[in-house]
């Protein structure tokens, strides 16, 4: 008798944790027509790599990836194409993407961090 009841209390717990909405995103929340925008951007370019589409629409992924690439594993993947189409860039301005960042453009190289000098005798 306790199982099913404790069954149902589970059940009726994660359904209720299950909101209607896209939920939290980078780059803040979305509405309905922006979160499916962006569903579409991504299906839509589906040949696109990350690395590409963390350029395209920098919102959807953490902000430093551009900057660290070798943390997110985008350190073996090349950029493929010359430039974005406009079909693509419209698609991101709908998406709530952000400006995208030019595909020639380097990612940024973190300063190296100078060592004090050793005082020798």
């Amino acid at each position: 008798m306790r199982k099913p009841l404790l069954l149902t209390v589970v059940l009726s717990t994660a359904i209720i944790g299950c909101g209607p909405g896209p939920g939290t995103t980078p780059g803040g929340s979305l509405t309905p027509a922006q979160h499916t925008a962006r569903l579409a951007l991504i299906t839509d370019n589906a040949k696109l790599n990350d690395l590409e589409l963390a350029h395209l629409c920098p919102a959807a992924y953490p902000a430093d990836v551009l900057n660290d690439l070798k943390k997110y594993g985008y350190d073996r993947q090349k950029i493929t194409v010359k430039r974005f189409t406009s079909v693509q860039l419209t698609q991101a301005l709908a998406a709530r993407c952000g400006k995208p960042v030019p595909l020639d453009q380097p990612a940024a190289k973190k300063p190296a961090v100078k060592q004090p000098a050793s005082k020798t005798k």
